[in-house]
């Protein structure tokens, strides 16, 4: 069974019913390192729009403040970190969930992206999942799944005094294998092949002695994404100029090379700062749009446009620029805008080459 397939069905989801505040304080520790690995998922939908949908007010401020990761994390073509309030974030998450038609609710949204990183070792939510498995207690590890049974892991560690203790397995969605243990004692560990039933969520908890786990097993979203637009051959290529900065009290310039492809991929070459950034552009109109920081603008996330223009084309509002006449036909006119009227402006028009 491949790592993939494991993702793209299991799920590890807590219940905190019978575990202890410092055990729930360690599984809401890992969830911080969610967001880090739904970065590394952009292109998936139901991943990214299931941990979105996730985010209440609390969470949105944290990762604002870089206490928990996802900060890069799109929302119609702009990062996190690029909202200036929940409300206008919450906003466009909705008009998201409603675009790709998900029939996630937010529990089984968490439930799906927990499931999705649980089995993968190379993510640090994966990671800290099997640091907090090896306390005490009771612990269920989803080991292996397909589409009709769902093998899990029961792990008893007892605390304190070790007596016999009579196990309680309660199951939806599925059937409790004939074969589990009535009775543990000591430090046990047995696999269990659960089968599932078609089209419904798998839900299994277990109680031993004072101590209890949970998981949710959901059927994977029925996310509906429309036709993506392809970026207009003629934008396409590998566009160098300079991109000059207009701002009260600065007039500096820097040189750049934006390489967009047919997908909407931009890599962001600024030769004088010696940085390398990343955006993703949108079919706009007759041009494209996408977001991207400054060099020296920490936290701050400015929309900018890309559209084609003439030779002789010159930047608005200011001098004759020593490119403006020099590119070739058609130029690629990039502008970043300003944010919250700061006034700070970036323009230039880049050659094909």
């Amino acid at each position: 069974m491949s790592s993939r397939y494991l993702r793209l069905f299991g799920v590890l989801f807590f219940s905190f019913l019978f575990i202890d505040a410092t055990y729930a304080q360690r599984i809401a520790e890992c969830d911080k390192n969610l967001g880090k690995s739904v970065e590394s998922e952009q292109t998936n939908d139901a991943i990214r729009i299931s941990w979105l949908y996730t985010i209440d007010r609390s969470r949105f401020e944290d990762i604002k403040r870089g206490v928990q990761t996802g900060a890069n994390v799109i929302v119609k073509a702009i990062p996190i970190s690029g909202y200036a309030n929940y409300e206008d974030f919450r906003k466009d998450v909705e008009e998201e969930h409603t675009r790709v038609q998900s029939d996630y609710t937010e529990e089984r949204s968490r439930a799906y992206v927990r499931t999705y990183f649980s089995q993968t070792s190379e993510t640090g939510y994966a990671d800290c999942l099997k640091t907090v498995r090896s306390y005490t207690g009771v612990t269920l590890w989803l080991k292996s799944v397909t589409p009709s049974v769902a093998e899990i892991e029961i792990k008893w560690s007892p605390e304190g005094q070790d007596n016999p203790e009579k196990i309680d397995v309660q199951v939806t969605g599925g059937t409790k294998p004939g074969n589990i243990q009535e009775i543990w004692q000591g430090n046990v560990l047995h696999n269990y092949l659960f089968q599932r039933e078609p089209g419904k969520d798998l839900g299994v908890a277990v109680n031993l002695g004072n101590s209890g786990d949970s998981f949710l097993l959901p059927v994977p979203p029925v996310v509906t994404s429309p036709p993506r637009s392809l970026v207009p051959p003629q934008f396409v290529g590998n566009w160098t100029g300079i991109r000059y900065e207009m701002a009260p009290d600065n007039m500096g310039n820097v040189t750049v090379k934006y390489v967009i492809d047919k997908d909407g991929a931009i890599t962001i070459f600024e030769y004088d700062y010696g940085a390398i950034r990343h955006a993703k552009a949108v079919v706009d109109g007759d041009g494209l749009s996408f977001s991207q920081s400054l060099e020296g603008d920490k936290g701050v996330t400015r929309q900018a446009t890309a559209t084609l223009a003439q030779r002789g084309a010159r930047i608005a509002d200011k001098p004759p620029r020593p490119n403006a006449e020099a590119c070739g036909e058609p130029c690629l006119d990039i502008t970043i805008l300003n944010v919250q009227g700061d006034r700070i402006q970036q323009e230039g028009y880049l050659t094909r080459r």
